[in-house]
Order: structure tokens, then sequence, then C-alpha cells
């Protein structure tokens, strides 16, 4: 699976298979911007190793009440918020990939779309052995095919299929006997940074990207760097790094130092040995000579480490007005795959905190499952670096079987006759009060 410099990176993707030969599940979350933006699209390549019928079954969910938007056929869940999306099929990959069938029933336009799950005709096409690319756009994407073998993916159509800055979340099946999908993927979430006013030759806080492997297999990752026209005005770090486990999550930060006033720009990658390496993402922001707040954080991110189940475990996050200006704090709150393990002592929101001065937010974290437990926590407020969001991660190891000694039945005569008659075996530990007890 690969993503063309045009794509949008999901903020979400789950990826299922049932058994390695059957139906690909990918459960999207992404912003398509509208018009002819480089970011109004989301494409993936899958092959097939055999010729095959493959079905593909598109869904979106319609509205934005926050109801819940039920689940694909797969059962990965749609949330509100989404909108009807437009499938393109092509075969190969790149601009010279070549167009083979689409499908969309229009069932939820732009600007009519209700509160209910939305499901287009299934699209099943024989194929032949080889690489395909399946294009998800907005409603009534027609000139895809041209745009395609030019090497452009602009909608051409501006307007038509325009969501604002709305999260259209949006799922696709994939279905086949023959259907491979990667196992090294990423995601990340937003999809590009912007900065408010920040003062001239001042540091601003640091705004983030979240990245998560939502493949099977670990990710290994690179450093960030730092791209296009006003690349000096900014820096980026963070916690991605090393290697990533499935389903974990890393946070690039981006601060913003403009040379100038007006508007300055650039872009930070990501490489890795995923199969959407690298991402890429737009940073920017505006320069002026009046002093602004800044939302400045102890830490970019917390690792609550490894954890047991059902254990509590507390951490403290300092928010820091470096600015010159009052720092309004509206509000704090929890998103991302895992929110309802991590809960919030907020001592920040309604807060006006001069310059110099701090608030402070206590997280806890209360896993429920195994494995990897991510969130995020987002801090609105009137500074240049807001939305200011801070990467909360956690894990969770199952518990290891013990094994038994094998004893033989003789020994297990003997132990239950131990049982039976003394209600127990305990065994002193050397040197202190503790009990190894059986029974």
């Amino acid at each position: 699976m690969r993503f063309w410099r045009v794509a949008i990176a999901t903020a979400w993707v789950a990826l299922s298979l049932a058994g390695a030969a059957r139906a690909g599940s990918l459960s999207l979350v992404g912003q398509l911007d509208p018009g002819n933006a480089q970011y109004d699209a989301f494409l993936f390549t899958f092959t097939l190793s055999a010729p095959d019928a493959v079905s593909i079954q598109s869904w979106g969910y319609g509205g934005t009440s926050g109801a819940p938007g039920g689940t694909n056929a797969a059962g990965n869940p749609i949330a509100a918020g989404g909108f009807d999306p437009y499938v393109t099929l092509f075969a190969g990959s790149g601009p010279g990939a070549t167009f083979v069938a689409s499908s969309d029933d229009g069932s939820c336009p732009p600007g009519t779309i209700a509160d209910a799950l939305c499901g287009d005709p299934t699209l099943t096409v024989p194929l032949a052995a080889g690489t395909y690319t399946l294009a998800v756009s907005a409603f009534f994407n027609l000139s895809f095919a041209e745009n395609l073998g030019s090497g452009t993916l602009g909608d051409g159509f501006v307007g038509l299929g325009s969501f604002g800055a709305r999260t259209n979340t949006y799922a696709v099946d994939v279905s086949g006997n023959a259907v491979v999908l990667p196992t090294l993927l990423l995601g990340y979430a937003p999809n590009g940074i912007t900065f408010g006013a920040q003062t001239v030759g001042v540091a601003s806080g640091p705004l983030s990207v979240t990245v998560t492997n939502v493949g099977t297999g670990i990710v290994t990752l690179g450093s960030p760097a730092i791209g296009g026209t006003n690349a000096g005005d900014f820096s980026a770090g963070g916690s991605c790094g090393g290697t990533l486990l499935p389903g974990a999550s890393c946070s690039v930060g981006v601060v913003f130092t403009p040379a100038a006033t007006g508007a300055r720009s650039a872009t930070v990658a990501l490489a890795s040995n995923a199969a959407n390496a690298p991402i890429v993402f737009a940073v920017g922001g505006m320069g002026t000579t009046d002093p602004v707040a800044i939302a400045s954080l102890g830490a970019s991110s917390l690792d609550f480490g490894s954890r047991g189940p059902n254990s509590s475990t507390q951490l403290p996050l300092v928010v820091t007005n470096t600015g010159g200006a009052t720092l309004d704090v509206a509000s704090v709150v929890l998103a991302g795959a895992n929110p309802g393990e991590y809960s919030l002592a907020d001592g920040c929101s309604g807060q006006a905190v001069p310059s110099a001065s701090t608030c402070m937010i206590w997280v806890t974290f209360s896993p429920s499952a195994y494995g990897a437990r991510t969130a995020t926590a987002t801090i609105a407020s009137n500074a240049s670096n807001s939305p200011t969001t801070v990467l909360l991660t956690g894990y969770v190891s199952a518990p290891r079987a013990e094994a038994i000694p094998a004893v033989g039945l003789a020994g297990l005569l003997l132990l239950s006759t131990l049982l039976a008659t003394s209600g127990g075996i305990a065994r002193r530990c050397s040197r202190n009060d503790s009990e190894t007890r059986i029974g």
C-alpha cells in the first residue's frame, strides 16, 4: 500500500484480515479538503496474487449530531460526521494507472446528509493478478481518470464535495480470495498544522501530529525533517523515532519561530519502512510584531509505561504561558483511540494565565484492556499554538502462563493427600516474613 504526495493520510486505519486470503477491511477517518486542494483524495494500493473477482463496498455516515455511526461490513466503527464517499478503481499505480470502474449512489450528497449510515452498492469486478489502486474522494468526483493520467489529483469540482474543516468519516471493504494487503502502515492526524499569529523572533509552543501504527507489523521510524519555502522558521521533534509497535502512537511536535511578518510555510516529512512512507504534512503560520499568548507544555507526551490491568496511575501536565499576552484556556478534552481509560483533574479550563505563569492538569491512566492504550488531551485557548495536543500512551501486558512442573502420578497422589490433611502447604521464604502457599 502506498500513498502519492497528493493523497490524504488517514487519522485512523483499522486493518483486519479474516485469514491470509480473505477479506481485508480498511476503516478510514480523514479530512478531505474541498476543491482542487492537495489533500482532496485518499488512495491506497492492493495486490492480487491470482485472477479474482474483487468486491468493493464503500460506507459513510452522514450527519453531525454525534449519534453513533454504526459499523462497516468488517465490524469497524464509523463515527458520526462523515460523508458519502465516491470510490474509483484503477489498474496499476502512479500516474500510469488506468481507470477500471467506479461506484457511488449519491445517497448522502453534501448539504442534504442526515444522521444515517450510507452504503453504496457493492462494486464487484473480475480482475487479473497485479496491482490496483483504489481512490476514495468526494461525492461525484468524476474527473479522477483524466487527472490521474496527468499525475495531478484535483477533484475538478470546486465547491462540490466541500466539507470545510469537518472530519469526514468513511470506510472501504475490499474482499477477494487473492487480495493481499500490507502489514506496515502508518496513520496520522491532523493532516497539517496551522499556527496562529506568532511574534517575530519568539518561539511558539509546540503543535503536534499524532502518528499511529495502524498495521500489524513493527514499523521502524526515522527522524522528522523540515523542508519547503520557510523551513528555517520551523523546527520538529517529539517522540517519534526507533520502532513503533502495532496500535502504538508517537507524536511529531513542531515549533514556529517566524523570521519575518506575514505568512510563513514549510513541510514536515517522517521517513519509515511503512508502505505509505514518507508521511508528509504542511505547516504554516503568520509572523507579527504584537505580543501573543503561548501555551508551553512541560511534556509533549505523557508515557505511563507498562501497567497491570485495572491499575491506576497519575502524571502531571504543566501548562506555562511563555508569551507576552494573557493565556485564556477554554477547555481540555480527551479523544483518540482509548479516551475512556484516561481521566483529567483539570486546573486549567476557564483560567486566565498571566505571562510567565502556569496552570496544571493531572492525568490518570486506568486501563481496562491489554495492549497499547493511547489517547490525546487537547487544550483549546487563545494561544498562537492552539489547539495544543498532548499524546497519552500506556501499555498493558497480558499475564504470562506459568509452567507447572510434571510430577507424575505418585507426586499428584502425595500432593492431594497433603492438601486434604493439612489444608495447604506453606513454605517460609528465607530472611523475610512472606509466604508462598499452595492450597
